[in-house]
C-alpha cells in the first residue's frame, strides 16, 4: 500500500515519532511529494505529554520528492489539516521522458526527466479513438496534467500511455484508512454510584437468560 500526501503548509516538518513533541529531522514545503506505507491513528487523546489529540493522523514516510528517507509526517494534527491526500502521481520508466506543452508527441518539449523522478498532477487525459488531424494519437493513449515534479511546480503534459507502450507507471495511492475515535474508557474512580448491572447467566436446561442486579442501599 502507498500513501502519497503533500503539504499544505511550508515548512512542514518530518519528524523522528508521530507527535509534535518528536525531534525534527527537516523542513518540507508546499507541493513536496511525500510516499509513505503506513498511517498510524491517534484513538485517545494522549494523557503521556505527547501532545496526540484523537484522530490524529502520521504517514510513515519512505521517500520526499523520490529521495528515500524515514520519518513521521502529520496528515491531521488537533482537528487541522497538514498535508492533503495527493493526486495522481506518477514516475518514468526511462530516461528523457519529456514533459509537453500539449497532450500529444507533436506539442512543444518543456522539459525532460529521467527515470524515477516524481510527477504529481490531478487530470488524466485519455484518447478514446486514433487520430485523424495528425496529432500522432492512438485510441488508449493516456496523458498526465502535472502540477508539480520532485516537488517543484511546473505546468504541461506527460505520457503515461503512448502507442500502447508504458511511459511512466502510475504509483498506486490508497488514502488513509477512516478510523472513529474512541473514547477512553472510565476510570473507576470517577465513578460515584452504580445503579444496576446486568449479568447474562446460563441456565440449568441450557438457556439463557439475563439477570438485572440492583446494588443494596
Amino acid at each position: 500500500m502507498t500513501i502519497t500526501i503533500t503539504p499544505l503548509i511550508n515548512e512542514t516538518r518530518l519528524r523522528n515519532m508521530h507527535s509534535t513533541k518528536g525531534d525534527v529531522i527537516s523542513l518540507h514545503n508546499v507541493g513536496a511529494v511525500v510516499l509513505g506505507d503506513e498511517v498510524w491513528i491517534a484513538r485517545v487523546n494522549a494523557t503521556d505529554g505527547s501532545n496526540a489529540k484523537a484522530g490524529d493522523k502520521w504517514l510513515l514516510v519512505k521517500s520526499i520528492n523520490g529521495v528515500p528517507v524515514a520519518g513521521w509526517m502529520a496528515i491531521i494534527h488537533n482537528g487541522s489539516t497538514i498535508c492533503k491526500i495527493a493526486g495522481t502521481t506518477i514516475t518514468p520508466l526511462k530516461d528523457d521522458t519529456r514533459l509537453r506543452d500539449i497532450h500529444s508527441t507533436n506539442g512543444q518539449v518543456i522539459s525532460s526527466y529521467n527515470a524515477g523522478v516524481i510527477a504529481l498532477g490531478d487530470d488524466v487525459w485519455t484518447a478514446e479513438i486514433d487520430a485523424t488531424d495528425g496529432s500522432n494519437t492512438k485510441a488508449g493513449d493516456k496523458w498526465l496534467l502535472v502540477k508539480s515534479i520532485n516537488g517543484v511546480p511546473t505546468a504541461g503534459w506527460m505520457a503515461i500511455i503512448h502507442s500502447g507502450i508504458a511511459i511512466c507507471k502510475i504509483v498506486e495511492t490508497t488514502p488513509p484508512p477512516v478510523v472513529p475515535p474512541v473514547e477512553p474508557a472510565a476510570n473507576p474512580s470517577d465513578v460515584v454510584k452504580i445503579l444496576y448491572s446486568d449479568v447474562l447467566c446460563v441456565m440449568g436446561d441450557g438457556t439463557q437468560k439475563t439477570f438485572r442486579l440492583t446494588p443494596l442501599p
